[in-house]
């Protein structure tokens, strides 16, 4: 399946994909693979970066600097996450593996709302802290599907991202801010 969306950013991405299956081979003794992120959670390496943008970074870094977690819909949206952890190891095996060259969606294979997401970043946060962040859900999402799919079908034998894992860098974010 080629990809559909035709916007300039996509493209240009597509175009990045293409060059790098083309252009790196195995009669060079070098193989390209391309990996397609789903929402990775992890800390950024500086604070003033643009990491913070990201969801759960987002909802952490709320929680912890305005000790309440605001919402713009009714969180009902479904994502796919991995923790920053999960993609090394993904990263290290292709490194360390005879991978083929191709295009790999890299997810859970599962997604959950943001709102069970957020809840899940007031639950840590409460745990880590003599403070339990308020939670504040907005207006009911305009999206009616909300049945959000990643698939990771083509994955190759990678390993199963644990919702410790994600626990777990989650944790790594808020320790970050406070």
């Amino acid at each position: 399946n080629y990809p559909k969306n035709i916007h300039p950013y996509a493209q240009s991405n597509l175009v990045g994909e293409n060059s790098v299956l083309k252009k790196l081979d195995k009669s060079n003794n070098f193989v390209g693979i391309v990996l397609r992120l789903s929402n990775v959670i992890g800390a950024p390496i500086f604070k003033d970066s643009e990491g913070w943008s990201l969801v759960v970074n987002n909802l952490c870094l709320q929680a912890v600097k305005n000790k309440k977690i605001t919402l713009n819909t009714d969180g009902q949206q479904a994502r796919d996450f991995i923790s920053f952890t999960h993609l090394k190891k993904i990263i290290n095996r292709c490194c360390e593996e005879n991978i083929d060259s191709d295009v790999y969606n890299v997810g859970s294979g599962s997604s959950i709302s943001i709102l069970s997401m957020a809840n899940r970043v007031k639950k840590l946060c409460s745990e880590m802290y003599s403070f339990s962040p308020s939670l504040i859900v907005g207006r009911k999402s305009q999206n009616k599907n909300n049945n959000f799919i990643y698939s990771t079908a083509r994955k190759v034998n990678f390993f199963m991202d644990s919702s410790s894992e994600i626990n777990n860098e989650i944790r790594k974010i808020l320790h970050y801010l406070a």
